[in-house]
């Protein structure tokens, strides 16, 4: 057989209206609106014009079957037919009782091997307006089942060999052949029934089928009334965290590949024939046979019993002498790479080949277009075939919008770079930034759009990147990675692991690679070579070639790990090489990665790379990346300068810093993460033999010792004990009550320290930054921790819901954190938004944004900049604070001292004014008072008053709670020192602030709170804590409007302390019924408390490799174990009860405050899914 030379073609009118169409139909719509209108306007006007080459196994056009457009009309009409009459599918018809919607028969699913049958059920569905369910044929049997029932399919239509395949003749039984025994089962039979698809090459002999009552075509026609119908095409999603969603669609959908190119008629591309490798029932497959209903583009595909190679894909250019091509980059790599004789009888597809030259390659120079996508493309495959003339044109789309590149030969004028992709622009496709969850300064670029006839946008979860050098004024951009792709760490940081994965994924002889992580404190890599394993360079006898391909990937890793953030940084030793051999990294159906799978297969492997790299005992590699150990037998001065210069290497802050500055600086208000104290704190336990001192040395000494000085004399102390010397023991463990104190003091030297340079700068002339308004008596309120959740919605109440108060300021100073660049104004900008607040002109007025280190002398500032605020700081609110539950009393210092700084800022302000005291608000917490008793009583459960706390006992285990007493003892000290002396120019005021939730305005409660946790761990082993009592949740956004009023009560006549917390509170009964419902879990899926902690704890960081898993961490709470085991029965279930008296006399939203709804527990429930929570359950693990 040869090709017959096409006609030329007459495109049918195709107009798409893209997204909701707001109107509904009760008439016939006009134009085409559906895919078999699109086959029935084609098949009129180019009957003989070949639609597509259906080759059979042997790949030889000889035996390949040709179909026109009048071939598969007819094939199409007949299939309709036959479903109709056998009861399988009906025609959908307008409801008399509302003609605004129709009435459908139950989807049908098509589970089918890829060839054009596929798409002759696809259209003839259709045509009748039956649902029809897509199903790929690589899906597990567990996955088919999960899809037909969420569906509700009456009947899939299968093949012997798929359907066994699938695993599901054991459980669902053989193919029901005699369909003469099936008597409407629509009416009462909700069974789904197997039966066996007719081939294509029986739809296209329509005499064969003997219709006992054969209906007319026009009667068959589905009505059709609703654009927005996204009941009738169903599609799902990979599967890839979990098992498969449904992802429903309405009939534009389909016309969206149809139109899905900027191919002017006049390039002829109906003259030549198109080859796609591309299954059927993914979306890319289905761009090629719709573009050629739409522009005429005669489409070759492959048998369904052919799995396309490298060989029979250059087979099948070749014997159809295909123009174009549409593959995945795995086949363009093979068929690049083909050589072969001139007499080879397998492969004797190019007759004037040369010896020695690819025939593969010279196959593809010769195609008008080469299009791939499916899966990212190696950067060194495509400048290999840019170089050798290819023309390739990068393609990508999503289940959930459809093809989101075009068809097109790009032109000179847009300057492609097919590393890239071209965007579509007949459907409204539009960008956003969005900022990095956790990060201060990165944002992602997305995509996104309103799908055909969705109510709500979809953004796709993918980083993109511009190309800075397109031309034409056409976006161009590459794939990054996935954002929501994340690696939760021990430390609760968040990391994205992307940039290094594809890095290492551009080696040629990388096949994939997958980062693992999850509940440790820095990450790893798996990575899937392409031939034999390589191994790693400490190997004893790594073959040469190995051993060049491993140092090149450790090379890129360096510069990968130079551009990344530290705590993403990966360490050489946790790199594990493997190949598809040896074991093979667990893959979706379309191929991909899947990285929870991925550490559950190779867990022992895993843990290993980790016990090796914390052994004292492994002997450091010549080439190790560690550096050398400290000399700790050369006395306490050296190890301290070595410290020093080990936190200088590390920290780019402290590169500049002397000696002598950095001795008492904090490591981690240095910048300091879990990753580089780690790096640190097994430096120290190399540093020692090992027996001893090593041993001795317990995890986290990095945390409680969180300076140079610090550190050196605790190792050093360790290393005593452990027997290596005999000079005696340093007491190391303070009591807690000595330990508070000395922070207490510390703090008041620095209040002490802070007045002498305000007297300094006092005495100084120096030039306003601004021009202060007279109608606020210049007064300035300065605002900490405005980039924090708490302190973003104290700016929005000023800006947005309260501006008349902000009126009584001339200036709102808000001092932050520097950031790199001086992008500290972008970056609150980016966090408001957060909050909703889009920032604007008169903003800028208001709102002064400084860099500031809150610990040091004169806050950090300039001179200038500090006198500004002496004689007019008159308010401020004081919310900065590191949620870190790892860090001890002595590493929160700097910030008990930064409130000290900042009371002595507040007293001076207050002592300069004309008769105008000041005022301090503190941001406390419930924590402080977690074990609170009345002296009176000897059990826990009393309203806590609203005053200060003088017993550390009542205090929760964590340095964060023992910080945050200590800044009330603080303030407490501060307030008797004014009494004594008879000042009365500053109200120091305590806010203690009971549980935070997300903002009502947008429902968005952080992943990193203990109660997103314990959803998370509830949903992984099955079972909700049996919790009793009452939830006393107080949105954010609340919380900053009661704090605001609070600061607006006049002096003199409000407490030194007050509370904000929620006086309506709502049971754990209730909020759990609707966590319940969310994680599909029963009334009987409960453990009492201590049973569900012990399930965690079992669990721990280990997951049911036998079920699919999510990338997010499985099992959080195992970090937050202690507290919950300690405080959380008594902080979260009512056991904490602050009394709120005095602080509702204060504010109007406090006393109007009301429980949640559960529609906002809803919202955050839906947050938390939206952030990769939630999903892919796991088996209970038994207490």
């Amino acid at each position: 057989m040869t090709v017959s030379p096409p006609a030329p073609f007459v495109r049918p009118l195709l107009t798409i209206e893209p997204g909701f169409v707001a109107t509904r139909r009760t008439e016939p719509a006009q134009g085409i609106t559906t895919l078999y209108q699109l086959l029935q306007a084609s098949a009129k006007n180019n009957p003989q014009h070949i639609y597509a080459i259906q080759f059979s196994h042997n790949n030889k056009l000889q035996d390949a079957v040709q179909i026109t457009h009048s071939d598969l009309l007819c094939a199409v009409d007949t299939c309709a037919e036959w479903l109709v009459t056998r009861q399988i599918a009906q025609r959908s018809r307008m409801r008399s009782d509302d003609p605004h919607q129709v009435q459908r028969g139950r989807p049908v699913a098509i589970f089918l091997g890829s060839d054009l049958n596929i798409m002759v059920y696809i259209l003839a569905l259709v045509k009748l307006g039956n649902p029809f369910l897509l199903l790929s044929a690589r899906l597990s049997g567990e996955a088919v089942e999960h899809l037909l029932k969420g569906a509700d399919a009456g009947f899939v239509l299968t093949a012997e060999q798929v359907w066994a395949n699938a695993g599901l003749s054991a459980s669902h039984g053989s193919l029901i052949s005699d369909l003469d025994t099936l008597t409407h089962p629509h009416s009462k039979d909700t069974r789904c029934l197997p039966i066996p698809a007719p081939s294509l090459i029986s739809w296209l002999d329509r005499e064969k089928w003997a219709m006992p009552t054969r209906p007319s075509q026009d009667s068959l026609e589905g009505e059709e009334v609703d654009p927005n119908d996204c009941s009738v095409v169903l599609f799902h999603s990979t599967g890839s965290t979990g098992l498969p969603k449904l992802i429903p669609h309405c009939h534009r959908y389909l016309l969206g590949y149809a139109s899905c190119h900027e191919l002017s008629s006049n390039l002829g591309v109906e003259r030549d024939v198109t080859l796609s490798t591309l299954p059927l029932y993914h979306g890319f497959g289905l761009l090629a046979v719709c573009l050629s209903l739409s522009i005429g583009m005669p489409i070759a595909l492959p048998a369904a019993t052919t799995i396309p190679s490298g060989v029979s894909v250059a087979q099948m250019l070749a014997e159809c002498r295909a123009a174009r091509l549409f593959t995945v980059p795995s086949i363009l790599g093979e068929v690049r790479g083909l050589e072969w004789p001139a007499d080879d009888p397998h492969l004797s597809i190019a007759p004037d080949n040369e010896p020695g030259k690819s025939s593969g390659l010279k196959l593809l120079q010769g195609l008008k277009l080469v299009v791939v996508g499916g899966a990212p493309m190696r950067t060194e495959l495509t400048e290999f075939l840019v170089e050798h003339g290819v023309e390739l044109l990068n393609h990508f789309g999503v289940t959930e919008i459809g093809a989101l590149a075009p068809i097109v030969h790009p032109g000179p004028e847009l300057k492609y770079d097919p590393k890239y992709l071209l965007i579509r622009r007949d459907i409204p496709l539009r960008f956003r930034r969005e900022r990095i969850q956790n990060s201060s300064d990165e944002s992602h670029l997305q995509i996104g759009t309103r799908p055909f006839g969705w109510t709500k946008d979809f953004w796709l979860q993918d980083s993109l990147e511009y190309n800075p050098n397109a031309g034409g004024n056409r976006a161009q951009v590459r794939i990054e990675g996935r954002i929501d792709d994340i690696i939760v760490l021990a430390t609760g940081e968040k990391v994205n692991p992307m940039g290094i994965e594809s890095a290492i994924r551009q080696h040629p002889a990388v096949s994939d690679v997958v980062a693992f992580g999850t509940n440790r404190f820095q990450i790893g890599l798996l990575v899937e070579m392409r031939f034999e394993q390589v191994t790693p360079p400490s190997s004893d006898s790594p073959d040469p070639e190995s051993r060049k391909c491993s140092a090149e990937i450790l090379d890129i890793l360096q510069n990968a790990n130079s551009a990344a953030d530290a705590h993403a940084q990966v360490d050489p030793g946790l790199v594990l090489f493997t190949d598809p051999v040896a074991k093979a990294l667990p893959r979706t159906f379309k191929g991909n990665a899947q990285r929870a799978r991925c550490e559950a297969e190779f867990a022992l492997e895993i843990e290993k790379a980790y016990d090796s790299l914390q052994s004292v005992t492994v002997q450091r590699s010549a080439n190790s990346q560690e550096g050398t150990h400290f000399e700790v037998s050369k006395g306490e001065e050296h190890l301290r300068k070595q410290i020093a210069e080990f936190v200088q290497e590390q920290l780019p802050s402290c590169r500049t810093m002397g000696y002598s500055d950095l001795l008492e600086r904090d490591f981690f208000e240095l910048g300091m993460d879990s990753y580089r104290a780690v790096k640190l704190e097994r430096r120290l336990k190399q540093s020692f033999p090992t027996t001893g001192a090593s041993l001795i040395m317990p995890s986290g000494i990095v945390y409680r010792f969180p300076t140079v000085a610090k550190l050196a004399e605790a190792v050093l102390s360790y290393k005593r004990q452990s027997g290596l010397e005999t000079n005696g023991v340093i007491q190391l463990a303070q009591c807690q009550e000595q330990r508070l104190n000395g922070s207490i003091d510390q703090a008041w030297r620095a209040f002490e320290e802070e007045k002498i340079h305000l007297e300094e700068v006092s005495a100084m002339s120096y030039d306003s930054p601004w021009k202060l308004d007279d109608n606020s008596c210049g007064r300035i309120l300065v605002l900490t921790g405005s980039t924090g959740s708490l302190g973003r919605h104290l700016l929005k109440t000023y800006l947005r819901e309260q501006p008349s108060l902000a009126q009584a300021f001339s200036k709102i100073v808000c001092l932050v954190r520097p950031k790199s660049g001086g992008m500290e104004k972008e970056h609150l900008i980016d966090c408001l938004r957060l909050a909703g607040v889009v920032w604007m002109p008169e903003d800028e007025r208001k709102v002064t944004i400084w860099p500031c280190e809150l610990s040091r002398p004169r806050l950090g500032l300039t001179a200038a900049r500090y006198a500004a605020l002496t004689r007019n700081a008159l308010t401020i609110l004081h919310c900065a604070w590191p949620m870190d539950f790892l860090r001890p009393l002595e590493s929160l210092q700097p910030h008990v001292s930064a409130l000290g700084r900042l009371a002595s800022l507040g007293q001076f302000a207050g002592a300069s004014s004309q008769g105008q005291r000041s005022s301090l608000l503190f941001a406390s917490s419930i924590s402080v008072v977690a074990h609170w008793k009345a002296r009176d009583q000897k059990t826990l459960g009393t309203v806590v008053p609203e005053e200060r706390m003088a017993d550390l006992s009542s205090t929760a285990c964590l340095g964060y709670a023992h910080a945050k007493l200590a800044c009330e003892h603080l303030l407490e000290k501060l307030d008797a020192h004014l009494k004594a002396s008879g000042s009365s120019c500053l109200d120091s005021v305590v806010v203690r602030i009971g549980q935070l939730s997300g903002p009502e305005c947008t429902g968005e409660w952080t992943t990193a709170e203990h109660m997103a946790m314990i959803a998370q761990s509830s949903n992984t082993i099955r079972a909700l804590p049996r919790l009793t009592g009452e939830a006393s949740w107080i949105p954010v956004d609340r919380a900053a409007k009661a704090m605001v009023e609070l600061a607006n009560v006049s002096h003199g006549s409000r407490e030194s302390t007050n509370a904000t917390s929620t006086p309506t509170r709502r049971s754990w009964a209730d909020i759990l019924k609707i966590f319940a419902r969310n994680m599909n879990l029963s009334s009987a899926d409960t453990l009492e408390w201590e049973a569900w902690l012990a399930s965690v704890q079992k669990l721990g960081n280990q997951i049911d490799d036998s079920v699919p898993q999510t990338p997010v961490d499985a099992n959080p709470c195992i970090k937050i174990l202690d507290f919950l085991q300690q405080d959380f029965l008594r902080l979260g279930t009512g056991g904490v009860v602050l009394d709120l008296a005095k602080a509702r006399s204060y504010s109007r939203t406090l006393r109007s405050s009301q429980a949640i709804s559960d529609e906002l527990i809803q919202l955050y429930l839906d947050g938390w899914k939206g952030q990769g929570w939630l999903r892919s359950p796991m088996r209970r693990t038994s207490a």
